[in-house]
């Protein structure tokens, strides 16, 4: 077991301890709720944006640590795994939630891997696995998009 998958679970546990037991947790999740009614609570709103600012950089560089050292144990030149291609429609997908998040990136890791392992088999560009991924991600959206409009119908 990989030691930045290990890693990877405390955070989430972490995180979503603190975002659901914490004062600090609920001022973040009224903030993203509506920052005008967070004004108007006296919440110090750029505060508290450059707070989740500096708590999302700090796990991203955990993260990119944990590659670095834990996969390769060095820093390669050719290094650049654009992991943000992957993570905004992740986190778009789970609606913010971590333990979704945790199926997601499962879902996207093997599809990632088992596109890579098809393309390489079957002898077309590593393309394939971006397009696959992107069928995935649009296949999803539309059934979140059918979903709503189905809860607007039935009122």
């Amino acid at each position: 077991i990989s030691s930045g998958l290990v890693l990877g679970l405390i955070a989430i546990a972490l995180v979503h301890l603190m975002m659901t037991r914490t004062a600090f947790g609920l001022k973040l999740r009224v903030v993203g709720a509506s920052p005008r009614a967070a004004r108007h609570a006296g919440l110090d709103v750029p505060g508290l944006t450059v707070a989740v600012f500096a708590l999302s950089a700090a796990l991203a560089g955990l993260a990119g640590a944990v590659d670095v050292l834990g996969v390769y144990g060095n820093v390669r030149a050719d290094w650049n795994p654009a992991f943000g291609l992957v993570v905004i429609p992740v986190v778009f997908l789970a609606r913010l939630n971590g333990f979704a998040a945790i199926g997601f990136v499962a879902l996207l890791s093997i599809l990632s891997i088992g596109g890579e392992s098809a393309a390489r088999r079957m002898g077309v560009p590593t393309y394939f696995t971006l397009v696959l991924v992107a069928v995935v991600l649009i296949v999803l959206a539309l059934a979140e998009w059918a979903d709503q409009r189905l809860r607007a119908r039935r009122g």
